[in-house]
């Protein structure tokens, strides 16, 4: 069991390095990759959302099952991507026509819970640290559509996480990066689908 001072000094390093290959594979994932190199029109904005959004939505909803009270819930980031997304002119979520979504498997332990809301406390991180290259790379009519991005954590944020993990605990530290390696599985997983779908259907936004 992992506990105390040593989560964020022990455990962190740990899941970063179980997951860094599959970190790696989502940032370069076709429909994600435009958000960081590459062209980056409305449509493919669009893409990259609303696959963010099939994880979000149905795993925040997993987290507030295993644990409801209002210091541990995760942001309603679902709620900033279908703002982005309406702003966008897609209509999948309301016509919920959304396609392939995460239906993983929930966190059964506080370790496991750890593991997965790492998976999802990091990617925001990230999403901090692209928000202006993004703003740069965006065509003009999309620049202000950035409510996801604009909400993401800052460090004390990525603190009061480990502030979290250190209240559940102690940790297993073996069953918190299975599950954040698992997490990451299931997340490639939906966007694989996602993409061979795109690939014979036509996307509905508008460039």
């Amino acid at each position: 069991m992992t506990t105390g001072a040593s989560l964020y000094d022990i455990l962190r390093p740990k899941l970063r390095e179980a997951t860094k290959a599959a970190h790696h594979r989502i940032d370069h994932h076709p429909l994600m990759a435009p958000l960081v190199r590459g062209e980056l029109t409305a449509s493919l904005y669009g893409d990259a959302l609303l696959a963010l959004y099939c994880f979000h939505a149905p795993s925040e909803r997993a987290f507030a099952a295993f644990l409801s009270d209002l210091d541990s819930v995760p942001p309603c980031r679902s709620e900033w991507l279908a703002a982005d997304l309406e702003s966008l002119g897609r209509t999948e979520i309301a016509a919920s026509d959304i396609g392939p979504f995460w239906s993983g498997q929930p966190p059964s332990s506080p370790s496991e819970y750890i593991g997965m809301r790492y998976v999802i406390e990091g990617g925001s991180l990230g999403g901090r640290a692209i928000l202006a290259p993004l703003i740069e790379r965006l065509p003009s009519e999309c620049k202000h559509i950035t409510r996801f991005f604009d909400g993401q954590q800052d460090e004390r944020d990525w603190l009061n996480f480990w502030t979290l993990a250190d209240r559940l605990g102690p940790l297993d530290a073996d069953e918190t990066v299975r599950a954040a390696v698992r997490f990451f599985d299931e997340i490639e997983q939906m966007a694989d689908r996602r993409w061979q779908e795109s690939l014979t259907t036509a996307s509905p936004a508008t460039n």
